[in-house]
């Protein structure tokens, strides 16, 4: 098998995520990702905070361009140990970190390809539940015992990032509210088996529905 490498690992997850939702994207992620940190602090602008994953959006009149920043410490450890054939808890922060990064890539362009606005909420609250459901699958693939720790793995005695203001602040936690009640109650109601059809179809819906009904679901389980 070849080796590990940041464009395998965004493109596998992005695979996934397509596969997951039925989704059928015309550009791979990988080749929109980087990890020059001076390019990224130059990308962001000034009095912009730095961050281990970041997606840099420019729109022009008619086009939309996009970059993925990933930090070179998120990406080692996982090139080295591949999540994708052994996941450990002990990767757990930075395996989460580059799936939010890939999850917000293909919310954005899928949006952008059926002209749906999507708001910075609905990217959080999205990636939470695209951690959750990728990570559900890959220990439903190696491991013989039960995923229910990741519920609380992702989203019990959570720490933010350092230097987020109160909006930011507020947009983080709600958005692993919302997708805590999600999760939990998808994880109870199929009993830990997101691969069940009626789950799928479930998390395709929830993935296509406006922020507001997102919301909504999550709040009435």
């Amino acid at each position: 098998m070849p080796p590990m490498t940041a464009e395998r690992l965004t493109n596998a997850l992005q695979h996934r995520l397509e596969a997951l939702y039925d989704l059928d994207l015309p550009t791979r992620v990988a080749d929109h990702v980087f990890s020059d940190a001076e390019l990224a602090q130059r990308l962001r602008g000034r009095g912009q905070r730095p961050a281990r994953e970041q997606l840099l959006l420019q729109q022009g009149a008619d086009e939309l361009s996009l970059s993925l920043y990933l930090d070179r410490q998120l990406l080692q450890p996982l090139i080295e140990r591949n999540p994708l054939r052994a996941f450990e808890l002990d990767l757990l922060d930075a395996f989460a970190a580059v799936i939010e990064g890939v999850s917000h890539f293909v919310c954005v362009v899928w949006h952008a390809l059926h002209q749906r606005p999507c708001t910075q909420l609905e990217l959080e609250l999205q990636a939470e539940v695209d951690k959750f459901a990728l990570l559900h699958q890959l220990w439903r693939e190696q491991r013989a015992d039960s995923p229910q720790p990741l519920l609380a793995c992702l989203f019990e005695n959570i720490r933010f990032e350092h230097g987020l203001d109160a909006v930011e602040s507020e947009r983080y936690r709600l958005a692993s509210h919302y997708a805590e009640r999600y999760c939990g109650a998808m994880q109870q109601r199929f009993q830990g088996r997101l691969d069940h059809p009626q789950a799928r179809s479930q998390l395709r819906r929830f993935y296509r529905s406006p922020q507001t009904e997102k919301v909504r679901c999550a709040l009435s389980v």
